[in-house]
């Protein structure tokens, strides 16, 4: 039966099972179905906009064979692309710094679920595309640091990213504002240059009694020869 497709899906309350395939759904004539049929082979396929679920998913897939090996179906296991953006932001390295995954051709597969967050997101992306853009690479290339400044908000920023060596080659992206990213080492300059004023403080005491001693002393010294 070409039109079977049993779907399982995790919600709030547990798992809801359903029948997604009718009369007017062929899941045979959608295209990473014949991908996954043509290629014979595990693979990701999207992001992209499930009509049915009205959400953006990515979806890992799996040919079914039977004998001689011919594909006869596809399982597939479905990522909804916001719940994998909230994860990769749940715990961030410093409270402004937001992460965003990207594909081999620079589309967005998950990031900040937040619209204010669309426009840094959406900048950084276009960043990391721009070819123009001088980018430092470390590790044989695989990771690539850039550092840019925003003119909306004023402040400079770090840009990491590290791509998989493997398929399907994504990329996934850390952004950082230089002031949390310099934070300690700023806090720690202070508090060297406190340091070094006390000290200096002590050592212009020290220097202060020396001179006031050896006054002291020129002028007994001279009394004394006045004495004798």
């Amino acid at each position: 039966n070409l039109n079977f497709e049993p779907y399982a899906l995790k919600t709030d309350t547990g798992i809801r099972c359903m029948q997604i395939a009718g009369a007017d759904f062929d899941y045979t004539k959608v295209g990473f179905f014949r991908y996954i049929k043509k290629s014979k082979t595990n693979n990701w396929v999207g992001p992209y906009d499930d009509a049915y679920l009205k959400l953006k998913l990515l979806t890992y897939a799996v040919p079914i064979y039977e004998f001689p090996g011919d594909t006869v179906a596809v399982y597939g296991i479905d990522i909804n692309c916001d719940t994998l953006g909230t994860k990769l932001n749940k715990n961030n390295i410093y409270p402004s710094s937001f992460d965003f995954l990207l594909s081999e051709q620079g589309e967005l597969i998950a990031g900040p679920t937040d619209p204010k967050m669309k426009r840094k997101v959406d900048n950084a992306i276009r960043i990391i595309n721009d070819s123009t853009i001088l980018k430092h690479g470390i590790k044989d290339g695989c990771i690539h640091i850039t550092y840019y400044h925003d003119d909306v908000e004023d402040q400079d920023l770090t840009l990491f990213v590290a791509q998989m060596r493997d398929a399907p080659h994504w990329r996934i992206a850390v952004v950082c504002y230089d002031d949390e990213v310099y934070a300690p080492l700023k806090k720690l300059h202070y508090r060297l240059l406190l340091i070094s004023l006390f000290a200096f403080g002590i050592l212009l005491f020290i220097i202060w009694i020396f001179a006031r001693n050896e006054g002291k002393l020129k002028q007994k010294t001279l009394q004394e020869q006045r004495m004798a």
